[in-house]
């Protein structure tokens, strides 16, 4: 009896273990499938500072992505603000509420004093991340 009770406990211990795993790994996703992430980094791959590091923003210090239709560069979504990590997540659902499902050209506003960065990074439903490198001046 003692036998089968530790088996049937051995068992419980595995399934609820599997499957907290699995809500665990399920919650911890973060829908990546449906928000584009832009992450802005130097040369030598640190992160840009997006809160001090700029010369945009209203406080002269943030660094913004403007994300636009890459085939009509005046179509453009709102200017989103780089974080302290360099990086920024938009939904998809919200860009392709204004701009459709198309591709993206990404732009930098706001880039700290002596940088500049290859105007050619695109987003797309196929590829909705990317790391734009800065480039000294």
């Amino acid at each position: 009896m003692k036998k089968i009770l530790k088996s049937l406990t051995v068992a419980l211990v595995i399934a609820l273990s599997v499957t907290c795993m699995a809500l665990f790994a399920t919650a911890c996703d973060g829908n990546d499938d449906k928000n584009y992430s832009v992450t802005v980094v130097y040369a030598d791959g640190t992160a840009v500072n997006g809160t001090t590091d700029g010369t945009g923003g209203m406080d002269g210090k943030t660094v913004q992505i403007q994300v636009c239709q890459k085939d009509d560069p005046t179509k453009c979504y709102q200017l989103v603000s780089v974080d302290a990590n360099g990086k920024v997540t938009i939904e998809a659902e919200k860009i392709e509420a204004v701009l459709g499902t198309v591709t993206y050209a990404v732009h930098v506003q706001g880039l700290p004093t002596g940088y500049t960065y290859d105007d050619n990074y695109t987003l797309s439903q196929s590829s909705r991340s990317i790391t734009i490198t800065l480039k000294a001046v």
